[in-house]
């Protein structure tokens, strides 16, 4: 086997060991030999321990004590191989084919029907907000797989045989032969599988913490008093996942999931530390420099740039002062351009093979902004991170004068990647917009077809004066491009389409270009508000007819990019920021007709059970408009977007008739 070159091994180093001992026992007793009996007859005792421990040495080298079990299995005398061998084949198997059921409450464990309430919670993922399907759920279905669970044999094996060495020693080797020592068997998640299942039950069973902190606003740093709040412990989540998965000698387990007392990270102490490190950095005196000019930032401005976080490390929970790239070159930018002489900037787009180039019109000098921002933090913001630091005690002293930080100019080349570009101020972010969905195993048709959508219109390239279209940029959607089948409102009713879900990117595109002032030319409503973005904000689109379409009425490229996660979409336009200022004027809700309700039969239901398939929602109307102003004031235009929401059918789905004396169970909630 493999292991026995390391046996042996073991056993020729333990019979070495031993060997010298005794050797330095035997010319130690030399001496004593003839000196009396009771020397002699320690000698032999002293030989007869040594002549036990070879034996034992070689016996148990590279084996586990006995009495060592690793949860309940006896690996004792084993090699680590057989040992590893031996746990994986008692848990693997187990670990595998375990459903885990985690309940939001002792009430829920008791009461909910767990194939009923999983219909009625997937049947209505598509339905309802990320936030109304979290705060509506009762339970959690997870395995192995979901939580990439896997069993550490081979390390579960190696604190096996520790035991009696590294671990403990000669003490722990004697106390596992009298009365055992079990090392728990314990599975390795995968920590971002862990932390989201963490956050799902913080968000419908936990009461959010708020840490001692600092906000920025108006120019002024102040406290955010800590507040303690109730979150799972990941730990003892990972514990009862362990219970469930391992140790419970069935196929489906189940536990309820607990909040405990949550208290605040971070100090009173660092948090007004901080905040008085940051209101002694804003009340210096600030400028850049660049091309022998001179660019004032009040402490409005540079306080905008600010943002606090906690984060924590080994030491503890810090306070985090970072200057945030994007906002304070946007700024700078608007500086220096405002000072120019000449016609603006105008750049291009140009995209090929997946990768962003931005080129100028004409060889342009472009500033070196994020160099200057890197010096302004370590100028300005070193007290306040360390008065944020774990275990701080308050503001260190730190300099009152004046900052003058200089801006290198260089040369832009003819083309820049779209990182280098944003770097140096020559395109910006110019709006961003991020919607959220529900993930689960009934809506991955509907995840797939968001992802579809976003890959073929990302980076989409608007030219100056032109226009977009998401019909004419997607083109139709069939199932010969991939798209499938999911959750659609067709008739005033949830129903598959193929294609169905693409309507929450064109929402994401619609908010991202409202926010920027751009023009809209066309935009219509969903049959169904769902309460995952503004109010009267939402775009639908269906091919041929109904359509998004937006214009770029600025001077350079306007790129579209689109990100996406599991759970989240993003669209993100770059270019030449034009500087429009958006307000928005909401309106009111206005009832519209009452929905009606429908029953289904489904005979492979319990007799006298039912869920609601289709939540029904009353026809309402809404409307927004926005003001768009340009840099100086003047109003440029105001777009009315009104809503009308139909009426959507509710339908409940039953079982067969519950026998006669037996009441029906009600649609699950």
């Amino acid at each position: 086997p493999a292991s026995a070159p390391a046996a042996a091994e073991a056993v020729l180093g333990v019979a070495g060991l031993v060997a010298e001992g005794a050797a330095r026992v035997g010319r130690a007793a030399a001496g004593l030999m003839g000196r009396s009996k009771a020397a002699r007859i320690v000698l032999a005792v002293a030989l007869a321990a040594a002549v036990v421990l070879v034996a034992d040495g070689v016996a148990t080298a590279g084996r586990v004590y006995g009495g060592v079990t690793v949860g309940g299995v006896d690996v004792g005398g084993m090699t680590q191989a057989e040992a590893e061998q031996a746990i994986a084949g008692a848990y693997g198997e187990r670990l595998a084919g375990t459903r885990v059921v985690i309940f939001a409450s002792e009430e829920a464990c008791d009461t909910v029907d767990v194939d009923l309430q999983r219909l009625q919670e997937e049947a209505l993922a598509e339905q309802l907000s990320v936030e109304e399907a979290q705060q509506a759920k009762q339970l959690w279905v997870t395995d192995a797989e979901a939580l990439g669970a896997t069993l550490p044999a081979a390390e579960l094996a190696a604190e096996a045989l520790a035991v009696g060495r590294e671990d403990g020693g000669l003490g722990a080797r004697l106390g596992a032969g009298l009365a055992g020592r079990d090392i728990p068997v314990h599975a390795a998640y995968d920590a971002a599988a862990l932390e989201a299942l963490g956050q799902s039950l913080d968000a419908t069973i936990g009461e959010p913490r708020t840490d001692w902190s600092v906000a920025v606003e108006d120019g002024q740093a102040r406290v955010v008093e800590g507040r303690a709040g109730r979150l799972v412990s990941r730990d003892a989540l990972a514990a009862s996942l362990d219970e469930a998965l391992l140790r419970a000698d069935v196929a489906d387990a189940e536990f309820v999931a607990v909040a405990e007392d949550a208290p605040s990270r971070t100090t009173e102490a660092q948090a007004r530390g901080t905040a008085d490190a940051l209101n002694a950095a804003l009340a210096r005196p600030l400028t850049f420099t660049y091309e022998e000019r001179v660019y004032d930032v009040t402490r409005e401005e540079a306080a905008a740039w600010l943002d606090v976080a906690v984060e924590e490390a080994d030491a503890g929970a810090a306070l985090v002062v970072t200057v945030d790239p994007a906002r304070a070159r946007a700024t700078l930018v608007k500086k220096i351009h405002a000072a120019a002489t000449g016609d603006p900037v105008a750049v291009t787009f140009l995209v090929e093979g997946g990768a962003v180039t931005v080129g100028t019109d004409g060889t342009v000098v472009i500033p070196q902004i994020d160099d200057a921002l890197a010096v302004l933090d370590d100028a300005l913001l070193a007290p306040a991170r360390q008065a944020g630091a774990p275990g701080s005690q308050g503001a260190p002293d730190q300099a009152a004068d004046a900052l003058s930080v200089p801006v290198e100019a260089v040369t832009a080349p003819a083309a820049l990647s779209l990182d280098d570009a944003l770097a140096c101020g020559l395109v910006e972010e110019v709006s961003s917009y991020t919607t959220r969905f529900t993930n689960t195993e009934s809506t991955a048709n509907r995840t797939h077809n968001i992802k579809l959508i976003c890959d073929i219109l990302n980076d989409g390239v608007v030219g100056a004066g032109g226009s977009w279209s998401f019909n004419d940029r997607a083109g139709e959607r069939t199932a010969e491009r991939g798209f499938l089948g999911a959750g659609a409102i067709i008739d005033n009713e949830y129903t598959d389409d193929v294609g169905g879900g693409i309507c929450q990117v064109a929402t994401t595109i619609f908010n991202a270009v409202y926010d920027s002032g751009l023009p809209i030319d066309k935009r219509t409503n969903h049959s169904l508000y769902i309460d995952s973005y503004p109010a009267g904000r939402d775009a639908a689109v269906s091919w041929p007819d109904l359509d998004l379409v937006w214009r770029n009425d600025t001077s350079s490229d306007i790129l579209l990019r689109l990100t996406y996660t599991d759970d989240s979409i993003t669209a993100t336009l770059y270019g030449v920021d034009p500087g429009y200022a958006v307000s928005t004027q909401e309106g009111e809700w206005t009832p519209g007709k009452k929905h009606s309700t429908r029953t289904e039969r489904d005979d492979s239901l319990a007799p006298g059970t039912s869920y609601v398939k289709t939540a029904g929602s009353d026809g309402q109307r809404y409307s927004v408009t926005r003001t768009v102003k340009a840099q100086n004031g003047e109003v440029l235009r105001q777009d009315a977007f009104y809503s009308t929401y139909a009426p959507i059918t509710e339908v409940v789905v039953k079982g067969p008739d519950a026998p006669e004396g037996v009441a029906a169970e009600q649609p699950a909630s």
